[in-house]
């Protein structure tokens, strides 16, 4: 029994008095050490990705299910992607301000010396303000009359009156696009 007490290990000990041993478990105590940072790295972002980036996405995922609700669309038989192709063809649905607007609203035959001072478009309500000047009174009536004569771009045109400054009449003109494909807003 005695020669066993003598030769008990003590791993300490042995640790201690064995420098090349202590530079071996060094070394591999470098090489494993990117691999504890990148473990302990992937475990924060897992921690931090359920705890705030998943209830942040169920939040926004909640109000556009909520939006797309209201939007009249339903999602019980639709797949995701014609959710998003059908609200897509419902934002493009949305007047547009393009060329042959404005070739409609600078065209002589309608314009007859009217100058678009400024020009302000809201898309989404479909709204278009212009700030003209014109050389008479009844030009701001006649131009009126031009732009809602034409019902392919327009589906209402109002102007509330003018003021004369200089010898020229400045007045604004209210207009709301058609929906572009023929529909009604």
């Amino acid at each position: 029994m005695r020669a066993l007490k003598e030769k008990s290990i003590n791993l300490i000990h042995r640790l201690k008095d064995n420098p090349a041993r202590d530079a071996l478990i060094r070394r591999r105590l470098l090489l494993l050490s990117p691999v504890l940072a990148i473990v302990l790295f992937v475990l924060a972002f897992k921690l931090c990705y359920s705890l705030i980036v998943m209830p942040e996405l169920n939040r926004e995922r909640t109000s556009l299910t909520s939006y797309i609700n209201l939007a009249n669309i339903e999602l019980a038989d639709e797949t995701p992607l014609t959710t998003l192709l059908a609200l897509c063809e419902g934002i493009l649905s949305y007047p547009q301000f393009d060329h042959d607007l404005w070739s409609n609203l600078s065209n002589p035959a309608t314009q007859r010396s009217i100058i678009i001072r400024q020009v302000s478009f809201d898309q989404g309500r479909g709204a278009l303000t212009l700030s003209c000047e014109g050389p008479l009174p009844e030009s701001a009536e006649r131009y009126v009359r031009a732009l809602s004569g034409n019902s392919a771009f327009f589906s209402s045109v109002t102007y509330s009156g003018y003021t004369e400054t200089r010898d020229r009449y400045i007045f604004t003109v209210n207009c709301v696009l058609a929906p572009k494909g023929g529909g009604s807003q």
